[in-house]
């Protein structure tokens, strides 16, 4: 996965908040996406980015992933309620 990085496009098409297909070897994750008026050049769309290989995108989102995420979102949970039973 890369650093998020500022990016301008002048697309006329919103680019996605998460695109696996317009590269055979790249996922793109975008957020922050906005158009943008940029002197007599018009309008552009400026947006942050990072990219993953398919192969590192896959193993962050697959289902061992996620059942690991789902599990410590529970015991954040039980914590949060606990320390809400106690008083703090």
């Amino acid at each position: 996965m890369t650093e998020w990085t500022v990016v301008h496009s002048t697309s006329d098409t919103k680019p996605l908040e998460l695109d696996s297909t317009s590269s055979d070897y790249t996922v793109y994750e975008r957020r922050n996406i906005r158009q943008e008026i940029v002197g007599d050049d018009g309008e552009q769309w400026v947006y942050e980015e990072r990219q993953y290989s398919k192969e590192e995108y896959a193993l962050l989102n697959g289902p061992q992933t996620q059942a690991i995420m789902q599990a410590m979102n529970q015991q954040q949970a039980d914590i949060i309620s606990a320390l809400v039973m106690l008083g703090g």
